[in-house]
């Protein structure tokens, strides 16, 4: 299957390199290269077990290449393969990667989570919300669910392949490209105090939410400023 290389001026670039940027907290983030594998059979199985799924619970998923079993060429010719009754495990909302490598290449996926299950004790004995440390299994998968949250820190289990949609392979340079930012590198440049969240380009400062709604609040030529996420403004 030929992969098709992304425009790097293209909406679909730069919003790739702004979740990636979100997902590992690197503001300092780029992505090198950025190749299509949309495959059609798999869009269409994607397609097909959404279509009656409610609720869709559809995410964005990150994986490096390193941490599959299949390698690239085999993901864009026939989508992620596992064996149902073992299952496929991910991370939602960000993903473990080494940041002190040469270059790193990772999958970007949408996966249906639909329902989601705890895969927590059910003993009313055991009233706690600690999660199983046992890998579960299909047979786990209780009827009327599609996946298993398996840690608290957004770690999910689905078993059928046809809940995932490869979309993208990317790959970025590592080392300082992924550095977390310092302490105080995003503290509120009004308060001192708070981490700030939002960039306002007339002020040129970064601001917390709390003195961002404060002072542009407080007349309206100040609420026309143009502000934006901060890590959006740092990805221009």
């Amino acid at each position: 299957m030929d992969m098709k290389l992304v425009d790097p001026i293209s909406d679909v670039f730069g919003n790739l390199e702004f979740m990636l940027q979100l997902q590992l907290n690197a503001p300092k983030l780029i992505i090198e290269s950025c190749y299509d594998i949309l495959n059609d059979n798999c869009n269409h199985q994607f397609e097909e077990f959404i279509k009656t799924l409610f609720p869709q619970n559809i995410v964005d998923v990150y994986i490096p290449v390193n941490m599959l079993t299949q390698n690239v060429e085999s993901i864009a010719q026939d989508g992620i393969q596992f064996a149902e009754k073992d299952g496929f495990k991910f991370q939602v909302g960000t993903f473990q990667v080494d940041r002190n490598a040469k270059e790193v290449e990772v999958v970007h996926m949408k996966v249906a989570l639909g329902n989601t299950l705890n895969y927590q004790p059910t003993s009313e004995l055991n009233n706690t919300c600690e999660f199983l440390s046992t890998k579960p299994t299909l047979a786990d998968l209780s009827s009327g669910y599609q996946s298993i949250c398996v840690s608290s820190k957004y770690d999910y289990m689905v078993f059928n392949p046809a809940q995932i949609n490869p979309l993208h392979i990317i790959k970025m340079p590592g080392g300082s490209y992924l550095e977390e930012p310092k302490p105080g590198y995003d503290v509120c440049d009004l308060c001192g105090k708070a981490t700030a969240t939002i960039w306002c380009v007339n002020d040129s400062a970064q601001l917390c939410e709390k003195c961002d709604e404060e002072s542009h609040k407080a007349n309206k030529l100040m609420e026309r400023h143009k502000r934006m996420s901060l890590i959006e403004a740092r990805s221009l």
